[in-house]
């Protein structure tokens, strides 16, 4: 996580015309190892951003997993917080593809249109995109998916601990789990299974889970693990 101590130091050389001048702070919700910023975190990141004439950006690709995490609405961990701009996402929540730029300070909307298409990201028939985050967003079934793909990592997380040699690395708070395991029972897994290896120093290793996954295949998959393992 970003934090406003990581960033003043950065700061010293604001208004000197011959150093970069920061102006944005962009984080990810989850966090790239499945954690999540509280809202109060969130709160005290924008406080000193907008102290120091800086905007926050969030990344929210996993943004629902990360509003499951914390029992809160979108309306409390973006707009509430001081959040600047959000890309909304939904192509790692059950849309077929597509995300969503939204200007919470819309102030920083203008000219947008022609960024998009400076950037390539105008598609043809755009009403066939948008419409999928109508359906995401009805009846709370963004929440639902998130939810659902939460909860299986956390299914995961529990059966790892009962498998020894496997160290779970990072905080499980939202739809990923991060594990350290021996190399040979890594490339083992990799001949069934498509993960990461996060870190190649330590042996540590990505799995997701989504709004698909279901309890059977976290079974098999665990079992799998432990077969690995037994195998060394």
């Amino acid at each position: 996580k970003i934090r406003p101590e990581q960033i003043k130091p950065l700061l010293h050389a604001c208004g000197v015309q011959h150093h970069s001048q920061p102006k944005v702070v962009s984080i990810s919700q989850s966090t790239e190892l499945g954690t999540v910023y509280t809202i109060d975190e969130l709160k005290a990141l924008c406080d000193f951003a907008h102290e120091h004439n800086l905007y926050i950006h969030v990344d929210g690709a996993r943004i629902s997993n990360a509003a499951v995490s914390l029992n809160a609405s979108l309306k409390e961990i973006l707009c509430d917080t001081g959040v600047d701009v959000v890309s909304f996402g939904g192509t790692k929540n059950g849309l077929m593809f597509g995300e969503a730029v939204v200007f919470l300070n819309p102030s920083l909307s203008t000219g947008f249109e022609f960024t998009r298409k400076q950037a390539t990201q105008l598609a043809s028939k755009m009403r066939y995109i948008a419409c999928q985050f109508t359906a995401l967003l009805k009846d709370d079934l963004w929440f639902r998916n998130a939810s659902h793909a939460n909860n299986m990592a956390a299914i995961l997380a529990k059966k790892l601990k009962s498998i020894p040699g496997i160290n779970i690395t990072q905080k499980v708070e939202t739809n990923a789990v991060f594990a350290s395991l021996p190399r040979k029972a890594i490339e083992l897994l990799q001949k069934e299974y498509f993960f990461y290896i996060w870190n190649e120093d330590t042996n540590e290793v990505r799995w997701m889970t989504s709004f698909v996954t279901n309890e059977l295949e976290i079974e098999a998959f665990a079992r799998d693990i432990r077969a690995a393992m037994d195998a060394l």
